[in-house]
């Protein structure tokens, strides 16, 4: 065949790096290809399996790629960084492999780089733990269109996720698990579980999160223009030292939802705060018209609502033994939360079913969807949040341009906890010598892995056949070559 003519040459034919290797008594194919199959719109998905697979697919991903992560835990020593765009309909993803735990740890990275850096349009992520960066765990930057969905980051030198830039639209959080962030530069003064900070842009959503134990605030709103909206998430345990920090200044809020300057009217729905070392819920100075409704607020160190200065509108809200009473300025209008109805502000009153959270900071539902809890459920849509979801939840939607990264050199005063956020630093990801991982699920001392068996999807490896995996494959390539060939003559395979 001349190789210089038949336009569809590239994308049907196998590249001249491709090996096929079929494992004795399984039923899955690898493929190992050139770099530029990651590029393919519509390709097969790109299977890694080592760390040095995983950094080269996610710089070269484009429309239509998916890159699929392999069992174990991966050590980048670079940021993975793109600022590639997908399109609503060829999006670019990057999942685990089934079922299976892949995890991302930063602890190889350079002081102060993000473990992961993304500047384009119409991203999924999936099922995948990002921890231990010495900066921020994952960075969305004016991205129209993302979706994240059943992710877990943990024990960052910055916050665990972080959403910003302008122009950022159309993103959805789902089911995040962000927890134990930590930045020992500002004295705790800067991670919180989840970021959405310097930017603005439309229909950005935050539905199932569990953001706890952030040396911070759980949720930060800081300097964000537009509306967000929050639903069925929970925030606890934020600002405690546990760090041992003898200067630690975290603000210890469970939803912080402004300062800065802009006044924005976030939504908050069916959310609970409870146990943070600051307030539950509070404006923080942000002077917009907020909508909270069905929220819980128990055992928070400072107010359960503290919403001064705002428009804000709260209906059907529960305070329940927070250390200071709700604190509602002029400006808002409350009705039929637990302070209008003859309680304390403080909302001292037993109308929920239990008390005991373990069963909230346990095992997520098989779907990644928050567990189900009698803890601070009042059994009633009257009141609070509905913590046992038997009023259901909305639909969450498929939801999905880049900017150069701002500077976050604002130092800016929390004006109701007394204390200033240090300012963030945010330098570029820089380059670094790649190094082979440790301990990827079956890497050997060259930094190469052995395939599991089973399974299917085109695998970015450096690794070497067994000889007895190629039993077979003779057969198996001439019956590939028959179907792209015909692929090719635009006919069809025959059916049986």
């Amino acid at each position: 065949m001349n190789a210089t003519k038949g336009r569809h040459r590239r994308s049907r034919m196998l590249s001249a790096g491709a090996v096929v290797a079929l494992a004795a008594g399984g039923a899955g194919i690898y493929l190992a290809s050139a770099s530029d199959d990651a590029r393919a719109a519509g390709s097969d998905p790109v299977v890694v399996s080592t760390t040095e697979a995983l950094e080269k697919a996610f710089a070269e991903a484009g429309p239509g790629t998916t890159i699929q992560l392999r069992a174990g835990t991966y050590y980048p020593d670079k940021s993975l960084k793109s600022q590639a765009n997908g399109t609503a309909k060829s999006r670019i993803t990057v999942t685990a492999f089934g079922a299976e735990k892949a995890i991302v740890d930063g602890s190889k990275l350079p002081e102060g780089d993000w473990l992961v850096a993304i500047g384009g349009d119409y991203w999924t992520l999936s099922d995948l733990t990002f921890r231990k960066s010495a900066g921020h765990g994952v960075v969305v930057t004016s991205s129209t269109g993302g979706v994240f969905r059943n992710l877990t980051t943990h024990d960052n030198g910055a916050s665990g996720f972080t959403l910003r830039g302008d122009d950022t639209n159309d993103n959805l959080i789902e089911n995040l698990d962000s927890y134990n962030n930590y930045d020992p530069e500002n004295h705790g003064q800067n991670a919180d579980g989840l970021a959405v900070k310097f930017g603005s842009g439309s229909n950005n959503r935050v539905v199932g999160a569990r953001l706890f134990n952030n040396a911070d605030d759980g949720v930060d709103l800081w300097h964000w223009e537009s509306p967000v909206r929050i639903e069925r998430s929970w925030a606890y345990g934020n600002g405690v030292n546990r760090w041992k920090d003898p200067a630690f200044e975290g603000n210890g809020n469970g939803f912080k939802l402004g300062g800065g300057g802009p006044a924005a009217d976030h939504v908050v729905t069916d959310c609970a705060a409870w146990q943070n070392t600051s307030n539950g819920f509070t404006e923080n100075s942000n002077k917009g018209a907020l909508k909270l409704q069905d929220n819980t607020a128990y055992a928070n160190g400072a107010s359960g609502y503290f919403f001064a200065d705002s428009a804000t509108h709260l209906t059907r809200n529960l305070a329940l033994e927070n250390d200071r009473a709700a604190n509602i300025g002029s400006r808002a209008t409350a009705e039929a939360n637990s302070w209008n109805t003859g309680e304390s502000k403080r909302g001292e009153v037993p109308a929920i079913r239990g008390t005991d959270d373990s069963a909230a900071r346990g095992p997520r539902a098989a779907d990644g969807s928050l567990p189900r809890t009698d803890f601070l459920d009042t059994g009633t849509t009257a009141l609070g949040a509905d913590m046992n979801a038997s009023r259901g939840t909305e639909p969450s939607r498929e939801a999905a341009e880049p900017s150069p990264v701002p500077t976050e050199g604002n130092q800016h005063q929390d004006q109701h906890q007394g204390s200033a956020e240090a300012p963030e630093t945010t330098p570029p990801p820089t380059a670094a010598t790649s190094e082979a991982p440790a301990d990827v699920a079956g890497d050997d001392s060259t930094g190469s892995a052995t395939q599991p068996l089973g399974g299917s999807g085109l695998a970015v490896t450096g690794s070497t056949l067994p000889v007895g995996m190629l039993a077979g494959a003779a057969a198996i390539l001439l019956g590939m070559g028959t179907y792209l060939l015909r692929r090719r003559r635009g006919s069809r395979m025959p059916q049986g």
